[in-house]
């Protein structure tokens, strides 16, 4: 009887829960929507000043109009890039960085040398071999892009050490703002990684003037970080707004400089390759206009090579978020040989930006190789891209 009771009692409270669930479940949904409640208490973390969680996602179409026989006709969708990204502030002076990168990768691989070793073979004696990619086929890889600590350091200074971006790509994908389109030339044509691990010191000048950056690098990049034994890197990197202080016309012109040399200068060592670049830009509210000059100058093969190129990108935008974008590129690998070994590259659409959080850009992309110059013969490939950023 005792039993039943209890039995009778356990069945009571269950049907008086299942009738106070609906308003119990309300209460608790409009407690954590409404304002202060959990849900704001949650994005206010992820917004504070101390810790910010963000990332960008590059998701395009192509379809290959010209090229190679096999290649025509080649179209797909392709998550090219997913960056996710974690920023604390730990005290007034340090912070700290953490990104995830995540896009298409060969699966094939092949021991070797340091990367610029993969065409030609290491010099006599060199025993250190690592892993690296070759093409194959690709599959979906992740990577720790940036991982850094950052120090603010009396007199404008600061120091950054861990997996850190290098001092000239993003330069250029900022002043351009289609990195979702295309690789800065520089890291496309693999003078420049856009990071690798090492440490660098900025100073940043009064009067809007500009700043200086000096890096010590590795030299192998992010994706082979730890394969830097003997390829380390020191750049610098001169950025200039002359006019910022004095003249409000051409506050926004800038110029920049880069020079990037390895810290083991015998041939067949180290990272042999010396790469220089200077860059002219203006900015404006509506258009952005840009001119670079880069040079290599390269011994990592059996003989010295000196490459040099030229680049010009054009942004014009409404405030609609309507706008046309261009960049066409020049690219000799070999300027004295008597090899031709020059790539054009043309890249020319429409963009347009619906939300803050969205861009969506249709593309045409032209490349012309040695052998495509004349005007009569057609472009090496044609290429239709359209491609997205989301910002969250």
């Amino acid at each position: 009887m005792r039993d039943g009771r209890f039995v009778l009692a356990a069945w009571g409270c269950l049907a008086v829960g299942f009738l106070a669930w609906p308003a119990t479940g309300r209460a608790q949904s409009e407690q954590s929507t409404a304002p202060g409640g959990l849900l704001d208490r949650l994005a206010g973390l992820t917004e504070s000043d101390a810790l910010s969680i963000g990332g960008l996602g590059y998701f395009r179409y192509f379809y290959q109009f010209d090229g190679p026989d096999d290649e025509v006709g080649t179209n797909s969708f392709e998550l090219w890039r997913m960056y996710l990204t974690v920023k604390a502030k730990m005290t007034d002076w340090l912070s700290m960085r953490l990104t995830v990168d995540a896009g298409p990768e060969s699966e094939a691989t092949a021991t070797t040398g340091p990367a610029q070793w993969t065409a030609d073979p290491p010099p006599e004696g060199y025993d250190h071999t690592h892993v690296v990619s070759v093409p194959g086929d690709r599959s979906y890889g992740v990577f720790v892009k940036y991982a850094y600590f950052d120090a603010a350091l009396p007199l404008d200074l600061g120091l950054r050490a861990g997996v850190i971006p290098t001092v000239w790509t993003g330069m250029l994908d900022d002043f351009w703002g289609f990195r979702f389109v295309a690789a800065e030339v520089t890291d496309e044509e693999r003078l420049q990684r856009s990071a690798d691990v090492g440490a660098s010191l900025r100073w940043k000048m009064p009067l809007r003037l500009g700043n200086v950056e000096v890096t010590f690098l590795n030299g192998t990049g992010f994706k082979q970080a730890l394969d830097g034994d003997t390829d380390k890197t020191m750049a610098a990197r001169l950025t200039l707004t002359p006019f910022a202080p004095c003249c409000e016309a051409l506050a926004p012109l800038e110029l920049g400089v880069l020079a990037s040399v390895p810290l083991a200068q015998e041939e067949g060592t180290g990272a042999p390759r010396n790469v220089f670049a200077a860059f002219l830009g203006y900015r404006h509210d509506w258009f952005r206009v840009g001119y670079q000059f880069f040079f290599q100058e390269d011994r990592s093969g059996a003989t010295d090579r000196e490459g040099m190129g030229h680049a010009a990108y054009l942004r014009f935008e409404t405030p609609w978020g309507v706008g046309l974008l261009g960049r066409f590129h020049f690219w000799d690998s070999d300027v004295d040989g008597d090899a031709n070994l020059h790539t054009m590259k043309l890249l020319a659409g429409a963009f347009y930006s619906p939300v803050r959080s969205l861009t969506v850009a249709v593309t045409d992309a032209i490349i012309w190789t040695a052998d495509d110059t004349d005007a009569d013969d057609p472009p090496a490939e044609n290429t239709l891209l359209v491609s997205s950023e989301f910002r969250f």
